[in-house]
């Protein structure tokens, strides 16, 4: 405390001091927390896929846009072809996000540039200040942004060491309130 303000300690300050105490002081500081348990079964998508074509999934996000005051459903679909279809120059990119205050998906413009494709691994997606973030790959790894307010895509690029597509193991977390992306070799690699 300084001049009668309480300045905050970082998380990790926190939890050591935390671990320091005994249990007798522990068990004084129980707290209730109210759980909410409601859930909303989002509606189906409008949007369809042509006649021969399929959709596969690769990026799904939900999240809170505070400055709409309102939660968001981002997800990311690839379109492509079915037998005589299925030219791999003839893939699409779908993107539609779903708003809980209106109660309706909307498709998602992604420009004109060939579109990263989402990894489903884990820890390879994050939602962070008000912006889904994927780590991605087009030729080279990619961070894949959408700011939930703006509804805009955006990439980030990653290190030259990280970007290229081989053994390493990339994941995306937060360090000192900071988005980081981690690269490593496996043992193997």
């Amino acid at each position: 405390m300084t001049n009668g303000t309480i300045k905050k300690l970082s998380e990790d300050v926190e939890i050591y001091i935390f671990f320091k105490l005994p249990m007798k002081s522990i068990t004084r500081f129980k707290c209730v927390t109210k759980t909410i348990r409601k859930y909303r079964l989002l509606p189906t998508s409008p949007f369809v896929c042509p006649r021969g074509f399929y959709r596969a999934i690769g990026g799904v996000e939900f999240g809170y846009d505070a400055i709409q005051m309102n939660f968001k459903v981002v997800r990311i679909s690839e379109i492509s072809g079915e037998e005589p279809f299925n030219d791999p120059s003839v893939v699409d990119w779908i993107g539609e996000v779903y708003n809980f205050s209106i109660d309706s998906w909307r498709e998602l413009a992604f420009g004109e540039e060939e579109f990263p494709w989402p990894y489903n691994y884990p820890f390879a997606e994050m939602y962070y200040k008000g912006v889904f973030h994927w780590y991605a790959h087009r030729n080279l790894v990619v961070i894949l942004c959408f700011d939930s307010s703006t509804e805009v895509f955006r990439v980030i690029q990653v290190p030259e060491a990280c970007s290229l597509y081989d053994e390493k193991v990339h994941c995306l977390a937060i360090l000192d309130e900071c988005l980081a992306f981690i690269c490593y070799l496996t043992r193997e690699g």
